[in-house]
């Protein structure tokens, strides 16, 4: 795996994880359960930043001038 192919498997695995600790705190807000919702979400935002700072890595690595090679997890991502 190449270095650029782990930094977006980082990504992913942070947004997904983002997007999980989410669902989960709305689940605990269903069930009136703030303080566990109040956790997940600080953890999601927390996972949401580290991918956008990923993200952003990404970018600027690129320069918009095509210098990471686009593939389907990069496309996934």
């Amino acid at each position: 795996m190449f270095a650029d192919e782990e930094l977006v498997m980082e990504l992913l695995v942070n947004a997904g994880q983002a997007r999980s600790d989410a669902m989960e705190a709305i689940r605990c807000a269903g069930q009136k359960d703030w303080q566990g919702a109040t956790q997940l979400m600080a953890s999601s935002e927390s996972a949401c930043l580290q991918a956008h700072k990923i993200q952003t890595a990404l970018i600027s690595q690129d320069e918009g001038c095509g210098k990471i090679k686009v593939n389907l997890i990069l496309i996934h991502a």
